[in-house]
């Protein structure tokens, strides 16, 4: 793998290309990350498993007073996963719309992306459902994020006229909020779906994908202005 930028500081002209022919490493090592927890958390006893859901995952407060003191669960609910299923899917978005968002932002930028991705997601998964006592898990709001800075790589292209790339992204935006609301509720149904079961924050996914969708030009802004 290389590193997120060339040895010459320039950035390649085919950024897509380029991130899949030599990932940067940056995304590698968040998935590697998130592995090892799971893996961790497979291994430990059902009582310091539960500790640590406690610990780390996000929503389990009732007062402001509580919220407060869990704050860092905006971003450590991330790193935590149901199951196997669960890991995949987010890991295979981090890796394929990740490595070429990382190698358009550089790592510092890259992450920030994943930062605010995953904080809104949470966010919006709270204040849609205020007062419910809840445990979100998941890097779910990332990939969704990712997913979203992906409509500025994988929807159109920078010569297509503006017209042409803002219908793109309506287009790109309808269809991953309406299978977004499929997939939330067919894995809540009996069987669940490509392994996934149980009820999934659709409004997680969908806080995640548009807080991508306007970041990720934001960030991109200043790695032009440098």
């Amino acid at each position: 793998m290389s590193d997120d930028r060339t040895t010459t500081g320039q950035r390649r002209s085919d950024p897509v290309a380029e991130a899949y022919r030599n990932p940067p490493k940056t995304p590698m090592l968040l998935i590697g990350v998130m592995a090892g927890i799971f893996a961790i958390e497979a291994m430990l006893p059902q009582g310091l498993e539960r500790r640590l859901l406690a610990f780390l995952a996000f929503g389990l407060f009732e007062t402001w007073d509580e919220a407060l003191l869990r704050v860092h669960t905006l971003v450590t609910h991330a790193f935590l996963h149901a199951n196997l299923p669960h890991l995949f899917f987010n890991a295979l978005a981090i890796f394929t719309a990740g490595s070429v968002a990382c190698r358009i932002l550089g790592s510092a930028r890259f992450l920030l992306l994943c930062l605010i991705a995953a904080v809104a997601g949470a966010s919006t998964h709270a204040a849609l459902n205020w007062g419910e006592l809840f445990a979100l898990r998941g890097a779910s709001g990332i990939a969704f994020g990712l997913w979203g800075a992906a409509s500025y790589f994988w929807i159109y292209r920078p010569h297509e006229r503006p017209a042409r790339r803002v219908a793109k992204v309506v287009y790109w935006v309808a269809i991953m909020m309406l299978l977004n609301v499929i997939y939330a509720f067919a894995a809540g149904g009996p069987g669940g779906v490509f392994g996934v079961m149980g009820r999934i924050s659709w409004e997680a996914h969908a806080g995640g994908f548009l807080a991508g969708l306007i970041a990720f030009p934001i960030l991109r802004a200043t790695v032009k202005r440098q």
